[in-house]
């Protein structure tokens, strides 16, 4: 999920769905802008430790943080979270 769950208002609902359609060891790759102040262009952003509590309200329990680096758009760091 590159840059795609900033644009969702009501992530849980979307990650409890993904969560049931997924395989038994399914996991994710998130890429994410590490903020929470929205924009014209991420209207819903997700902070690392956001990320990580909403994941583990769909069950969730591995995290790994691939890669961080700043965001050449604005002051926030862009960040890779391998998720299962």
């Amino acid at each position: 999920m590159a840059n795609s769950l900033h644009y969702v208002k009501d992530k849980l609902t979307l990650l409890g769905r993904l969560r049931g359609s997924m395989v038994k060891d399914g996991s994710f790759i998130l890429v994410e802008y590490d903020m929470d102040v929205s924009n014209t262009w991420v209207p819903y952003p997700l902070l690392y430790s956001t990320a990580i509590s909403l994941f583990k309200q769909v069950g969730f329990k591995s995290f790994k943080k691939i890669a961080e680096r700043q965001s050449i758009f604005n002051r926030a760091k862009i960040y890779s979270l391998h998720i299962s």
